[in-house]
């Protein structure tokens, strides 16, 4: 090792002290909480989503697209989407 080399890396050492042995703590945040309810939903439920306003629905449309293709991916589930008078009614297939 060179000279340089072994000066940094005492730099390193002094400025980091390194613990050994210390327990992994739990998870305490599991990040936002759910917009929609998809990954709750039982085989055959269904939920309303409603429109919101005329400027919004193509935007929540595909939000909501969005989510449920992360439940479907993430838990091996299957949903249908129909739209109603006033929202889209999702239901859980699989």
């Amino acid at each position: 090792m060179t000279r340089k080399y072994m000066e940094a890396e005492k730099k390193i050492h002094e400025k980091y002290l390194i613990d050994k042995g210390l327990p992994i703590p739990d998870i305490r945040n599991l990040g936002r909480p759910p917009k929609w309810p998809f990954a709750m939903l039982q085989k055959n439920d269904s939920v309303l989503i409603p429109y919101g306003t005329p400027l919004q629905v193509e935007r929540k449309y595909n939000n909501m697209r969005g989510a449920i293709r992360n439940v479907r991916l993430r838990y091996n589930r299957q949903f249908k989407i129909r739209r109603e008078e006033k929202g889209w009614r999702v239901w859980r297939t699989k």
